[in-house]
């Protein structure tokens, strides 16, 4: 039996005033098959800032490292949403993200992709929001 060594998660909030946020999240342990010693990292950056009361902006960085047979891998993306709340019962956020994965270690394939979404919600009651879902995903390699 091969013993794996526990990885590490940790997190923290910084929530300065009422309208800003910063979130900070980092990973770290052993990914890799029979392999101990090299270890994967991963960063998550959320900040979050309420500009008015119908208008939110938010973006989020993520960044990855691993090495696999002696080889460093490396990923990140960046993603950035504007939330409208146009009524008290209707909100439409847009939101672009980008992410380049130049040795197509999380894809599978090496590339660069772009997203654009556009989300739409209705809130029916004190209990209950419709979502629905516009999304356009793009490479630079023949994935689709």
């Amino acid at each position: 039996m091969v013993r794996v060594p526990a990885g590490l998660a940790t997190g923290f909030t910084w929530t300065p005033t009422g309208k800003f946020s910063l979130i900070e999240n980092y990973m770290v342990g052993p990914e890799q098959t029979n392999d101990n010693k090299d270890y994967r990292n991963l960063t998550d950056t959320v900040v979050t800032y309420a500009a008015s009361k119908t208008v939110t902006l938010m973006g989020n960085y993520d960044y990855g490292h691993d090495t696999v047979m002696g080889v460093s891998q490396k990923w990140q993306g960046v993603a950035g949403y504007v939330r409208l709340q146009a009524t008290p019962k209707f909100a439409i956020t847009p939101r672009v993200e980008y992410y380049s994965d130049p040795q197509g270690f999380t894809t599978g394939t090496a590339q660069k992709l772009w997203e654009f979404t556009i989300t739409p919600e209705y809130k029916i009651g004190n209990h209950l929001l419709y979502r629905a879902e516009y999304r356009h995903d793009q490479s630079d390699a023949p994935v689709f």
